[in-house]
C-alpha cells in the first residue's frame, strides 16, 4: 500500500510539473508574439493594465499567506474568515478600480482575482496542489 501511495504521489507531481510547463509556454507565446500582431500603443496600454493586476494581491496584505502559516503552526482552520476577507477587499478594490478606470470588465477582474488569491490557499492547504495552480 506504501508503495502505491509513493507511485500516485510522484504522478500527482509529474502532472503538476507538466500542468506549470504548459502554461509557461502560454505565456511565452503571449510575450513573443503579441507584439508583433498589436500596434505599439495598444501593447503598452495592455501591459500596464497586466502589470497593474499582478500588484493588485498586495491589497490582501499578506493574509492569504498568513493563513497557511497559521494552519500549519497553530493547526486553527481560519478559511472562512481568509474567504470572508478576500471577498470583502476584492469588492472595495472593484469598487474603487471602477471609479478609477471606468471599466467594469476590468473591475470584475481584479475582484475574481483578489478572490482566486484567497482561495488558492485554502486548496493548497487541502492539498489540491493542481487545481490550485490552475488560477
Amino acid at each position: 500500500m506504501k508503495r502505491y501511495i509513493d507511485l500516485l504521489s510522484e504522478l500527482a507531481d509529474i502532472k503538476l510539473f507538466f500542468i506549470r510547463y504548459a502554461a509557461n509556454f502560454i505565456l511565452l507565446v503571449e510575450i513573443l508574439y503579441l507584439p508583433y500582431v498589436l500596434s505599439p500603443e495598444i501593447y503598452s496600454s495592455l501591459e500596464l493594465l497586466k502589470n497593474g493586476i499582478i500588484l493588485v494581491p498586495l491589497v490582501l496584505f499578506g493574509i492569504n499567506s498568513g493563513y497557511i502559516n497559521l494552519y500549519y503552526r497553530s493547526k486553527k482552520d481560519y478559511r472562512r474568515s481568509l474567504v470572508l476577507i478576500s471577498v470583502m477587499i476584492s469588492i472595495i478594490v472593484g469598487f474603487f478600480s471602477y471609479i478609477w478606470f471606468n471599466n467594469i470588465l476590468l473591475s470584475i477582474a481584479l475582484m475574481l482575482y483578489l478572490f482566486i488569491m484567497g482561495v488558492e490557499k485554502v486548496l493548497i492547504v487541502d492539498g489540491r496542489l493542481i487545481l490550485a495552480s490552475l488560477y
